[in-house]
C-alpha cells in the first residue's frame, strides 16, 4: 500500500508521475489536503482521475496549531481503515506538520518528498545538511504533542522524487515526466505567439510591485511585433492585472497547470517565457524540442529577500545548462 499526500496542483502532477514510475502495480491511496487557496483545490479536482487511484480522500488542512491535532486523527483513521502495511509515503509539502506526522505514524518502508516548485531546492539543502526545518517547540506545544502523540520531527531519511539535480543523493529518483510525455503528440507551432508565465514574487514581497511592472514593460519591448499573452500564476493578486493589461499584454487565464493545458492543445506558442518559474523547467522537459524557452534575468539588487537572491542565482545557473533555452538580461 502506498499513500500520496498533496495540497497543490503541481504536487498532484508529481504524485501521478511517482505512481506511474514506482508504484504502477500496487494499491495507491490519494489524500488531498484542502489548503487556503480555492483556486488550487479547483485545479486539483479537475486533474484527479479517480479511476487511477484505489481510494481518494479529501481532508481539511488547517495551519491553526490547535486544529492539527483534530486533523491528525482523521489522517490516522485512514491508516487504520486500510489495515495494510505501508510500503511508501509520498508527501508534497515537507513544511506541512500534518504530512510529516503522517510519515512517522505510517511506519512506512520508504518516504519520498515530491517537488512543489523551486522551494524544493531550499528544502533539499536543509535536509541533506541536517539543518532541518522543525522549529524549537515552546513548552505548551511540547506538552500538546506528547498528549496527542503528534510527531512532526524532521524526516532525515526521506528520499526526493525530483526534477532538480542540484541537491540529490544516490537514493533519490529523478522525475523525467514520463507519464505526461505519454500524452504528447507532435504539435504545430504558432509563429509570433508568446506565452509569458506570471509570477507571484511581488505578492511575497521579494520584489516591489512597481519594479515588477517595469520588468514586464521591458519584456514587451523585447518581443515587439509579437502577440504576448500573460498567463497569471494562480497565487497572483488580481488587483494588478489591469496594470499589466495596460502595458500591452493580452491575458490568457488558464484554470489548470500550464503543462497539462499545453498538452491538450493542437498548437504550441512559438515562445514560452518567464522570469523564474517551475513551469519553465517542466515546459523545457516536455516541449523543449518544439517551443523556444526564454528566461528574463532581473538585476538581483532589486530583490528584497537574501534567500530568494541565492535561489535565483541557482536557478539561472541551471537554465544556462539547457539547450534551446535563452536567457535575456534586463
Amino acid at each position: 500500500m502506498n499513500y500520496f499526500l498533496v495540497e497543490s496542483p503541481l504536487q498532484y502532477l508529481n504524485a501521478r508521475e511517482a505512481k506511474y514510475k514506482l508504484c504502477v502495480d500496487e494499491k495507491n491511496v490519494l489524500i488531498i489536503l484542502r489548503g487556503a487557496s480555492p483556486k488550487s483545490m479547483n485545479q486539483i479536482k479537475k486533474l484527479v482521475d479517480h479511476s487511477c487511484w484505489d481510494s481518494v480522500y479529501e481532508l481539511p488542512n488547517s495551519h491553526n496549531k490547535m486544529m492539527l491535532y483534530k486533523w491528525q486523527n482523521e489522517l490516522e483513521s485512514i491508516l487504520k481503515e486500510k489495515r495494510s502495511k505501508v510500503n511508501n509515503v509520498f508527501i508534497g509539502e515537507y513544511r506541512s506538520l500534518l504530512m510529516r506526522n503522517f510519515v512517522h505514524k505510517s511506519n512506512c518502508k520508504k518516504s519520498f518528498l515530491l517537488d512543489d516548485g523551486n522551494v524544493a531546492l531550499f528544502i533539499h539543502k536543509k535536509i541533506i545538511s541536517k539543518e532541518g526545518l522543525r522549529s524549537t517547540l515552546n513548552p505548551i506545544r511540547k506538552a500538546l504533542n506528547w498528549l496527542f502523540n503528534f510527531n512532526d520531527k524532521d524526516i532525515w531519511d526521506i528520499n526526493f522524487f525530483t526534477f532538480y539535480s542540484e541537491y540529490t543523493r544516490e537514493t533519490d529518483i529523478i522525475n523525467d515526466y514520463s507519464f505526461l510525455k505519454c500524452s504528447l503528440k507532435k504539435k504545430k507551432v504558432e509563429e509570433g505567439q508568446v506565452y509569458f508565465l506570471g509570477n507571484n514574487i511581488s505578492e511575497y514581497g521579494f520584489i516591489e510591485r512597481k519594479d515588477y511592472l517595469t520588468l514586464l514593460r521591458r519584456v514587451l519591448d523585447y518581443f515587439e511585433g509579437k502577440t504576448v499573452y500573460y498567463v497569471p500564476h494562480r497565487r497572483e493578486n488580481s488587483k494588478k492585472f489591469q496594470e499589466i493589461e495596460n502595458l500591452g499584454f493580452e491575458f490568457k487565464n488558464i484554470d489548470e497547470p500550464i503543462e497539462t493545458y499545453l498538452i491538450k492543445q493542437n498548437k504550441l506558442p512559438e515562445i514560452i517565457a518567464s522570469f523564474i518559474s517551475t513551469a519553465l523547467d517542466n515546459c523545457y522537459a516536455l516541449f523543449g524540442n518544439s517551443s523556444m524557452l526564454y528566461s528574463f534575468q532581473y538585476d538581483l539588487d532589486i530583490i528584497n529577500s537574501f534567500k530568494y537572491k541565492k535561489t535565483s542565482k541557482i536557478i539561472y545557473k541551471r537554465y544556462r545548462k539547457y539547450d534551446n533555452f535563452t536567457i535575456i538580461k534586463l
